[in-house]
């Protein structure tokens, strides 16, 4: 078993500040998500024809979505790179025969890549696709979609009794006029 030295460590913290970059880009991706709903919400409001406009709201959530997967995925690429590097330096053969062949160590220093015979399995587009099945995005952006469909459907229920109403005063009030 080897010890982890000041390049090891180094290098390890580097891909801790990339995993926390990439799940901070996540809570990001959320945060602006909501902002941006409300403010179709608030616009929607203000026009005084949220069925028209409320659609919109759709768009940033599929967006967002995708790129909220992105990053996971990207996150955990890096996270399986930490867990091979690892194992390379404690010598886990149960997680190298795992993970890949044994190399040596220094030449999986500051490799920010996965190796050749994993890169077809976990490449950037598959780790994306399994991301939208996790449970840190899909039932956070089902909500929000959830949200805008209610509310868009709610409105315009009341929107179209509204305007019944109103077409039936106008109906009675002309028939008493006649």
């Amino acid at each position: 078993m080897k010890e982890f030295n000041d390049t090891c460590q180094h290098y390890i913290s580097l891909l801790q500040d990339n995993i926390n970059r990439m799940a901070s880009n996540c809570s990001n991706c959320k945060t602006w998500l909501v902002t941006l709903i409300a403010a179709i919400f608030a616009i929607s409001a203000s026009k005084g024809d949220i069925v028209t406009y409320i659609w919109m709201a759709y768009i940033p959530t599929a967006l967002f979505f995708f790129l909220d997967c992105f990053y996971l995925g990207v996150e955990r690429r890096f996270r399986r790179i930490e867990r091979r590097f690892v194992a390379l330096v404690i010598q886990d053969e149960e997680a190298l025969k795992y993970e890949c062949l044994p190399h040596d160590i220094d030449s999986a220093l500051y490799k920010f890549s996965l190796p050749e015979a994993h890169k077809e399995k976990h490449n950037q587009f598959c780790q994306t696709i399994r991301a939208i099945l996790s449970w840190s995005t899909t039932p956070f952006y089902v909500c929000v979609a959830a949200i805008i469909f209610y509310v868009q459907h709610n409105f315009s229920f009341c929107i179209w009794q509204e305007y019944y109403k109103t077409g039936f005063l106008l109906t009675l009030l002309h028939s008493q006029l006649a």
